[in-house]
C-alpha cells in the first residue's frame, strides 16, 4: 500500500511539473518578446560529488536582475565577460519570466 501511495505521489509531482512546463512554453509562444540583455555577473555552485552548477546574472531592465542556471547548450556564456550582450526572451505581461534564447 505504501508503495502505491509513493508511486501516486511521484506521478502527481511529475504531472504537475509537466503541466507547469507546458504552461510556461505556451506563455512564451503567445506573449514572448525577444530583446538583448547584458551579463552583469556569474556564479558557480560546487556540486561536490555531482557536477558543478553554473549561473549567470543578466539584466535587460533597470528594476531587476535575473539569475539563470546554465544548461549544457548555454554553458559558454559563463566564460563571457561582464557587459557581454545575450539574446533573451521574456513574457510581455510578466518580464520577470525570462530565459536565454537558443
Amino acid at each position: 500500500m505504501a508503495v502505491l501511495l509513493l508511486d501516486a505521489w511521484l506521478f502527481r509531482g511529475l504531472f504537475r511539473e509537466q503541466a507547469k512546463c507546458s504552461r510556461e512554453q505556451r506563455e512564451f509562444q503567445e506573449k514572448g518578446m525577444v530583446t538583448v540583455a547584458k551579463i552583469v555577473g556569474r556564479e558557480c555552485e560546487d556540486g561536490g560529488e555531482y557536477p558543478d552548477t553554473y549561473y549567470i546574472f543578466y539584466q535587460f531592465r533597470n528594476d531587476f536582475i535575473v539569475k539563470a542556471e546554465l544548461k549544457n547548450k548555454h554553458k559558454h556564456y559563463y566564460e563571457m565577460p561582464e557587459g557581454f550582450q545575450v539574446e533573451i526572451e521574456y513574457v510581455s505581461d510578466n518580464p520577470v519570466q525570462s530565459r536565454l534564447k537558443l
